[in-house]
């Protein structure tokens, strides 16, 4: 089945929304799954602290969980841009970085 380049627009914006929405389920499920306090009605009710408990919550989630959480999707989001340049550098679907010998480059 050949698709024309609205079909093809259309199911690319699908498949992303998709990806986006895995996404953001796994930002929250990093930002509330702790030693502490979990759960997304503490993480809710860390965004608006009203108690010292609460500030503490704040704290642990806005200083050390999401900067955790979104440091891990930028570093996928690096690693993929990264297999991307290289299948299209090499015009291989299947390029990978022990072609080139980039990753014996990088175990140095």
């Amino acid at each position: 089945m050949k698709l024309n380049g609205r079909q093809h627009v259309g199911r690319l914006a699908g498949i992303a929304l998709v990806f986006g929405v895995i996404l953001f389920i796994a930002v929250v499920a990093g930002i509330s799954t702790g030693p502490t306090q979990s759960g997304i009605h503490a993480a809710w009710a860390a965004l608006f602290p009203r108690n010292e408990t609460d500030l503490v919550l704040h704290n642990i989630i806005w200083r050390i969980r999401f900067p955790r959480v979104l440091l891990a999707a930028l570093d996928g989001a690096a690693l993929s841009l990264g297999g991307l340049v290289f299948q299209a550098l090499l015009r291989n679907p299947l390029a990978e970085p022990f072609i080139l010998g980039v990753s014996g480059g990088a175990a140095i």
